[in-house]
């Protein structure tokens, strides 16, 4: 198939110069040579013009098919086998979870995981325990938490922390504040 590619590649170039030039033009490879001789009149040039960009235009939508440079962004992810026979991570669903204490008022939770956002979960009067299921490959992932919010007192607070967690199909994860380290974490269970 890539030759099939080539080969439009040549001929697009053969009718771009007979278009520009206009008189005679030889062109080729090894045994395959294309050879136009005499005068090529202005309606004749601008067909071999028109067919030159048709030509260029095939060729690299097939170098594109070909490399497999277009993928559809309606596919979803799913496991792969890699070239060992084994197969990929699987993907599991976590939950994580927040609860205000006594003298919360509100609080946002940040949480990226391995550099991207994973969740945010916002508690206050009208949910004071939210939680979100959060999509991952098995296995281990660095985080980072941030929490910020406000005291029934009307105070403001901002906490971070960082850490490991582990997912595995059904691990669930609770937002916790430890006043020794004045950092929050992710705590399973």
């Amino acid at each position: 198939m890539l030759y099939f590619v080539i080969a439009l590649l040549v001929i697009a170039t053969i009718f771009l110069l007979l278009g520009l030039l206009g008189h005679g033009v030889e062109g080729g490879a090894g045994a395959f040579t294309v050879k136009v001789e005499g005068k090529v009149g202005r309606v004749p040039r601008i067909v071999f013009l028109v067919f030159s960009g048709i030509n260029y235009t095939a060729a690299l939508v097939l170098f594109l098919a070909i490399f497999g440079v277009w993928s559809s962004s309606s596919t979803t992810t799913t496991t792969t086998t890699q070239q060992t026979g084994q197969t990929g991570p699987s993907q599991v669903t976590i939950d994580i979870s927040d609860q205000l204490s006594g003298n919360e008022n509100a609080e946002k939770v940040t949480i990226n995981i391995d550099g991207g956002s994973a969740a945010t979960l916002i508690a206050d009067s009208n949910n004071s325990n939210p939680d979100q299921n959060v999509t991952l490959a098995e296995g281990e992932h660095d985080y980072q938490i941030t929490v910020q919010g406000t005291t029934t007192e009307g105070s403001g607070y901002d906490y971070a922390g960082q850490g490991t967690l582990l997912a595995e199909q059904g691990n669930s994860y609770s937002v916790v504040y430890d006043p020794n380290s004045n950092a929050v974490a992710l705590q399973p269970g």
